[in-house]
């Protein structure tokens, strides 16, 4: 994921919860809003883990530890560099696993007490 892929999926993050892109919304839902809080520390955390320069191994254990923080406050387990499309939104969050190794479309909205899992074995792709 380059930075203009990151930048886009956060964006649409955004639009999901609020229909609306702009600065202003963007620093009230990363204050205020959970759900939303997670998607974006889960985009900017998968963006540097991705990138190896001296920037991102600068900021990528601060940022880090800002996600397992909200990981720990939400109950959301998404490991960092899993596969999701953008638009990803959490309606209700608490008893929420997702595998590293699953991949996640456009626009899914997960609900809480969800497991989503991988097949081991074969590959076998099944839509989400």
């Amino acid at each position: 994921m380059n930075f203009i892929e990151c930048k886009r999926c956060i964006k649409l993050n955004l639009a999901r919860i609020t229909h609306k892109t702009g600065w202003i919304s963007l620093l009230k839902f990363i204050m205020f809003s959970y759900s939303f809080k997670i998607t974006f520390w889960f985009r900017i955390g998968s963006y540097l883990k991705e990138n190896k320069n001296v920037f991102t191994k600068i900021l990528y254990p601060m940022v880090y530890l800002i996600y397992k923080h909200n990981q720990y406050l939400t109950g959301i387990q998404l490991p960092l560099g899993t596969s999701v499309g953008p638009g990803l939104s959490f309606s209700h969050f608490s008893c929420i696993v997702i595998n590293a190794n699953s991949k996640i479309g456009s626009n899914v909205t997960i609900f809480q007490g969800v497991t989503i899992g991988s097949k081991r074995g074969k590959e076998e792709v099944l839509p989400l």
